[in-house]
């Protein structure tokens, strides 16, 4: 189990490499110093909630997986999942 502060980070930095993002390119999207982003990944921050709102966004990553997930590697993998199944057109759901 991870803290909370620990969750989040690796909920965005998982979500940030899976979409081959690099942290200065997110920083400069949310505009956030890129110091900033990388207390957050580590685990060493708490983001305002208006940076959380902006990285939730940008990375497409669930905010109920987020903050209703087991904090464990069984929410790191529902995370993965959720945006496995973004990529599915309402056809390949049936």
């Amino acid at each position: 189990m991870y803290t909370m502060k620990e969750w989040v980070g690796l909920i965005i930095r998982q979500a940030r490499e899976e979409l081959g993002y690099t942290q200065q390119y997110v920083a400069d999207e949310i505009d956030i110093d890129i110091r900033t982003l990388k207390k957050i990944e580590e685990g060493n921050s708490d983001p305002y909630f208006d940076t959380l709102a902006r990285l939730v966004r940008m990375l497409h990553i669930s905010p109920n997986i987020m903050f209703y997930a087991e904090w464990s590697e069984t929410g790191l993998a529902m995370d993965r999942m959720f945006r496995q199944l973004l990529h599915f057109t309402p056809e390949q759901t049936k």
